[in-house]
């Protein structure tokens, strides 16, 4: 009994304890970084899900920081590539009360600096709902993304809240290109359409060969989409930005033309998303060879 309620209750003493720097970070990362290295086949990661664990739990190097916040990343993409086009910044704030008074008017895209997956956009037609705007506000700034996944990365980045340009149609954002990028060379593009809608995922070989399989649990397109004639350019981009890691996904998006910067990703989905292909995971995960230890 005693040790069933210490399972059960040290995992939330943990995150309160970090979370108000009592604890070391790795102290209550322990767990869970135990519990990934636990489903390597004889401790050993193979796949690229089980390689970017890895990643989380080695990787130290303050780059990482960098490139997760998602104001410090824009700098970093600008020092590597100068001429790249980003989304507009519209505003930036670190309070609330500040935000609420001066909150842009649409359209925009609105996210949270210090984590993945805070995004909130405001179409074009839509009329801006003001305490719509807010409940995210508080539920992003009270959230310590770090203690989700046990990701060092986002550990006490500043939590931001910034307003970017909106580059999608009045229905839709614009597709997302994700490149997964292994020692500088892309390996795989997935298509993300309709994210905030009728989300579809198409996953594609360099050489935009349709891979009829699933990653993570949106569907594949009935009609996959063409291969855009940016392509070259966009691999090339992805290369790139790439060139200071073993593994990094980039984000892209297409607008009018030009290609636009989204993001760059440390641990996409914490290397816990699975893909349909088991075969496709472990394929990947044999083009990276994991270093011995990760640099300052």
């Amino acid at each position: 009994m005693i040790s069933n309620a210490l399972r059960r209750h040290a995992p939330p003493i943990l995150k309160w304890g970090v979370a108000h720097h009592l604890l070391p970070f790795a102290v209550g990362a322990g767990g869970r970084h135990r519990y990934f290295q636990g489903k390597w086949r004889h401790g050993v990661p193979a796949t690229l899900n089980e390689k970017i664990q890895y990643k989380i739990i080695h990787d130290r190097r303050r780059v990482v920081k960098t490139y997760s916040d998602k104001l410090a990343s824009r700098d970093y993409v600008l020092g590597l590539m100068p001429g790249l086009r980003l989304p507009r910044i519209l505003a930036v704030f670190d309070d609330e009360r500040e935000l609420m008074a001066n909150l842009p008017p649409g359209p925009w895209v609105m996210k949270g600096s210090h984590g993945a997956g805070m995004v909130l956009i405001q179409k074009p037609s839509q009329p801006v709902n003001p305490e719509n705007v807010r409940q995210h506000v508080r539920d992003w700034m009270r959230t310590d993304y770090s203690l989700g996944h046990w990701e060092w990365q986002y550990f006490r980045l500043p939590k931001r809240i910034l307003f970017e340009e909106y580059l999608g149609t009045e229905n839709d954002p614009p597709a997302d290109y994700k490149f997964f990028t292994i020692h500088q060379t892309v390996r795989l593009i997935t298509v993300d359409r309709g994210r905030f809608g009728q989300h579809t995922r198409d996953l594609f070989l360099p050489d935009w060969t349709h891979l009829r399989s699933k990653k993570g649990a949106a569907q594949i397109s009935a009609v996959p989409p063409p291969m855009p004639p940016q392509l070259p350019a966009m691999i090339e981009v992805a290369q790139a930005l790439a060139r200071d890691h073993d593994f990094i996904r980039v984000d892209l998006y297409v607008v009018n033309g030009e290609i636009y910067f989204g993001e760059l990703t440390h641990s996409p989905a914490a290397g816990t998303v699975p893909f349909e292909d088991p075969a496709l995971d472990l394929q990947l995960g044999s083009y990276w060879k994991l270093p011995e230890r990760y640099g300052g």
